[in-house]
């Protein structure tokens, strides 16, 4: 039924079907690498897990075992910084006290043991009394595991009494030609105003409404240095 080839023919065929399969093989071959190849991220795409081991930290940069990478540090705030930053505001007034008094310069003398030469002058000015606090002088004691930080500061005072020349009122002016008012008597007034001023600005609490005032900014500028409000700060004044 079927002819009979002879071999050339055999191996004519053969070889064409030896070629065909080598052929079929290396189209698979490729087609399955393409896909595969296909299926995997490409490696500039793939993010590694975790970052590298780092070496160590500087204050701009963190040194990775393979690389160098710009990053954020964050500061760890000692007391130290904390004590630089107040130190940094000096003496810091942090309560004033607006006055207005009045000051009598009243002189009497005797002329030739017999005639009397009086003078008084009744004047009044306002002004401004300024109390605060050395902030040079503050220490800042932190307490990590109780969260506690101390800051022990010294007691407010009386910076500066600062009057106001433009307000001065004339109220009473007898003035004896033979007992003039003399400079050391205008300034001796000026003292005792500036004295009476003193004491009503403290009887009204001002070096404590200075203290307040100091122990809220401190505060403040701790918590906002911390970046939070973590730690409990308490205060204590300064032995003398």
């Amino acid at each position: 039924m079927f002819k009979r080839m002879d071999s050339s023919a055999v191996k004519k065929y053969g070889f064409f079907a030896a070629v065909f399969l080598i052929l079929a093989a290396i189209v698979v071959i490729v087609v399955v690498s393409i896909c595969s190849g296909n299926d995997r991220p490409q490696e500039a795409d793939v993010k590694p897990e975790k970052e590298p081991i780092v070496r160590y930290v500087t204050k701009d940069k963190i040194v990775y075992k393979d690389k160098l990478v710009p990053v954020e540090v964050e500061k760890k705030i000692t007391t130290d910084i904390m004590e630089e930053g107040l130190h940094d505001m000096g003496l810091l007034i942090t309560e004033n006290y607006w006055f207005k008094e009045v000051t009598t310069i009243d002189s009497s003398k005797t002329m030739l043991y017999v005639f009397k030469a009086d003078s008084k002058v009744v004047m009044g000015y306002e002004g401004e009394l300024l109390a605060g606090i050395d902030f040079e002088k503050i220490k800042v004691a932190k307490d990590d595991v109780q969260k506690i930080i101390r800051v022990t500061m010294p007691e407010a005072e009386i910076v500066a009494c600062d009057l106001d020349l433009d307000s001065f009122e004339l109220y009473e002016e007898k003035v004896s030609r033979w007992n003039m008012i003399s400079a050391d008597d205008y300034n001796g007034s000026l003292k005792e105003l500036e004295q009476r001023a003193t004491e009503h600005a403290l009887d009204r609490g001002i070096l404590e409404k200075a203290e307040a005032q100091a122990e809220t900014l401190i505060r403040s500028f701790i918590n906002g240095l911390m970046g939070s409000e973590e730690y409990t700060i308490t205060f204590e004044q300064s032995a003398n």
